[in-house]
């Protein structure tokens, strides 16, 4: 945003002007349907370029039990004096569920603006005016948004741009669950009225310093409900001189109305009610940050971040007789962080402390006006919820590069402190030490090997003696030494090999039971090529395997009872081939092996078919074929296909005694297991005219 604010101030054109109105001013202006717009997230979003004129994309993806299908588009032209642009995005999620049913799931929307220039100013100033439209559409969930606005964007200076609409804002959408009768759909509400907006930005630059303030105000009156958005931001920024200070403050405020039964515990239809849950949010931050030479290569860097946060949520209609409760919620966060920073060439370091505390206090605000029953537990529950954090941390780093060598080291010590309720067990200090260190050495062009070591240690401590109990160590160790060979531009290897190991251990264990002591070790290769046969023809292979073993801990001979061991195999090898078209065909090869102690093999035949379950070892194998072709179509154009094809088959092999008459048969029905075909292929066509 601010390089088109910017870019503006050396644009001789009014058209820039009007274009830079409309660009800016609709990036920070929310819809006035707001309240329509701000719970509905539409999944899929325009990938078309917005220098196209006209672009269209489809997309049909199929992945196991599922099927999705994009269609995004847009539009843009002008004539007449007039400049048009429509976007639609649609997609549709269908999912097989028991039985081979299809369940589905859409989206749709469509955004439009028409505008025309009118008028002009020299230096740069113009305006515009026009109509925007939104159209937003869930169908299984019965619910419609729509707005129509016109509008009007103008430049009233260089750097400064402010854009206002006003129409009519439409929310389709169903009432509370219960009040279309006992068992009967919830009744559609249909909402409109008036809706409008502005918003506008301003950029000025006063010696070294560079002032963004940018600004929004939008509101939507639905009938019964209401919807609001406001926001301001201001950013101060020192742009010269060798030290360099960042000043930024935020506000914002919303307003969300919807339809709900008075209370969960209303469960008699006399008293029944469908209410407005009206949610009112203010947000407020600021942030300081400062950068100053000390002294050579040593600098001073600090950062100052506050913020406060409010929640209000009252309930508007209420029936005599119907419960409702009202609750305020409140939030202060604070995190401060000073440093020293040296840096010289080739090597550099930091040491930062880094302090911060955040409070969250929610109420019962209607309390008076509840049962003292009703108002006794709900606030209870509110207040469960409230705690106090405390953090400080010391943290450093360092790196160092000479020749063909390069070096790093981080470390970290932090204290948490959680200060809970005296009905919240989890009140707990924690301690935390942590150190990862890298060694880097290219031998020569085109060979470079590299180790990575890390290790952490937690300690947390329940301060009720409700879970004092749970008291605990954590340690964590990792090794990750790589090794890269590129003997041309055309082939490059990789290999890496990891080993992780996590043991965690009770403060202490109550008498009578086992001790929960644990560990978890994993060694992982991973491998990865790449060869150019020449221009036309690659070759791209990609192996991984791991092996985690799960086990209790036994602390005193630094030994563990397995629990569960975790094997997996993969491999995926495509060969591609081709110059504008490209084609790729290839194998994957995907094996893991589980421990499961209720595993559950059925055996025999129609009516006389049963089933064992007994501990033992599952296989699941996929192996199939891998395909992708690209075909460009000119102009941006393009056919885009991808996809694998896989059979899966899942072996048995179980432990402990099996039924005399039957071990044969379910020996080979835990042998022959069962099987599946698994497609998964994605079709892309993007058409640019």
């Amino acid at each position: 945003m601010r390089n088109v604010e910017r870019g503006t101030r050396t644009e001789a054109g009014a058209a820039s002007a009007v274009a830079l109105a409309g660009l800016v001013v609709s990036a920070v202006c929310l819809p006035s349907s707001a309240f329509a717009q701000s719970s509905l997230t539409v999944g899929v979003r325009p990938a078309c370029p917005e220098a196209a004129r006209a672009c269209v994309e489809t997309r049909l993806e199929r992945d196991v039990n599922r099927y999705r299908f994009d269609a995004l588009g847009r539009f843009a032209g002008a004539g007449g004096g007039w400049r048009y642009v429509a976007t639609q995005a649609f997609g549709s999620d269908a999912f097989e569920v028991f039985g081979g049913r299809l369940t589905f799931r859409d989206e749709w929307r469509l955004d439009a603006r028409v505008g025309r220039r009118v008028g002009g100013g020299r230096g740069g100033g113009g305006a515009e005016v026009g109509l925007v439209t939104r159209t937003v559409r869930f169908p299984q969930s019965r619910v419609l948004g729509h707005e129509a606005q016109a509008f009007a964007a103008f430049v009233p200076a260089r750097g400064a741009a402010l854009e206002a609409r006003a129409g009519l804002v439409l929310d389709v959408r169903p009432g509370a669950l219960g009040s279309g009768g006992a068992g009967r759909t919830p009744p559609v509400r249909r909402d409109g009225g008036p809706g409008g907006a502005v918003a506008g930005a301003l950029e000025r630059a006063v010696g070294d310093f560079a002032l963004t303030v940018r600004g929004r105000y939008g509101a939507a009156f639905l009938a019964a409900r209401r919807a609001r958005d406001a926001g301001l931001e201001a950013v101060l920024e020192r742009t010269g001189g060798p030290a360099r200070l960042r000043l930024r403050a935020r506000y914002g405020a919303a307003r969300r109305d919807a339809y709900q039964a008075a209370s969960f515990l209303n469960r008699d239809a006399a008293v029944f009610d469908e209410s407005i849950e009206a949610t009112t949010s203010d947000t407020l931050d600021a942030a300081v940050a400062l950068d100053v030479p000390v002294v050579g290569v040593l600098r001073f860097t600090g950062l100052l971040d506050a913020g406060l946060a409010g929640r209000r949520v009252r309930t508007r209609r209420v029936a005599a007789g119907a419960l409702a409760f009202d609750t305020d919620f409140s939030r202060q966060a604070l995190a401060t962080e000073v440093a020293l920073v040296a840096e010289r060439p080739g090597a550099e370091g930091r040491l930062a402390v880094r302090f911060g505390g955040t409070r969250e206090r929610r109420l019962l605000a209607n309390r008076d006006a509840l049962p003292p029953v009703q108002a006794a537990q709900k606030a209870d529950l509110l207040e469960q919820a409230d705690y106090d954090r405390g953090d400080l941390a010391l943290l450093a780093h360092a790196r160092a590069s000479r020749g063909r060598l390069a070096a790093f080291a981080d470390a970290e010590a932090s204290l948490l402190r959680l200060d809970t309720p005296e009905r919240n067990p989890d009140d707990r200090d924690e301690a935390r030490q942590a150190a990862n260190a890298g060694l880097e050495w290219r031998v020569r062009d085109g060979l470079a090997f590299s180790a990575e070591a890390f290790g952490a240690q937690t300690h947390t401590v329940y301060l009720r003696s409700a879970r004092s109990a749970e008291n605990q160590r954590q340690r964590t160790l990792r090794f990750r030494p790589a090794a890269t060979f590129a003997p041309s531009i055309r082939t490059r290897v990789r290999f890496v090999s990891e080993v992780r190991a996590t043991y965690t251990r009770d403060d202490f264990t109550l008498a009578g039971r086992t001790a929960n002591d644990a560990s978890a070790r994993e060694l992982r290769y991973e491998l990865q090529a790449e060869h150019a046969f020449d221009a036309r023809l690659r070759l791209d292979l990609a192996a991984t395997h791991s092996d985690l073993r799960l086990g209790r801990l036994v602390a005193g001979r630094f030994a563990e009872i397995p629990t569960d061991t975790v094997q997996t195999q993969a491999l995926r090898a495509l060969v591609t081939a081709g110059g504008r078209a490209r084609y790729g065909v290839g194998v994957r090869l995907f094996r893991r092996s589980d421990f499961d102690r209720a595993l559950t093999v059925r055996y025999g035949e129609g009516e006389a078919e049963t089933s064992v379950t007994r501990p033992g070892r599952s296989v699941l194998r996929q192996l199939g074929p891998v395909a992708t072709l690209y075909v460009p179509l000119g102009g941006g154009s393009a056919v885009r296909v991808d996809g694998w094809y896989a059979r899966q088959r899942v072996l048995y092999r179980l432990r402990g005694a099996l039924p005399e008459a039957d071990a044969d048969a379910i020996r080979a029905a835990a042998r022959r297991g069962t099987a599946r075909l698994l497609p998964n292929a994605a079709f892309t066509v993007v058409w640019r005219l």
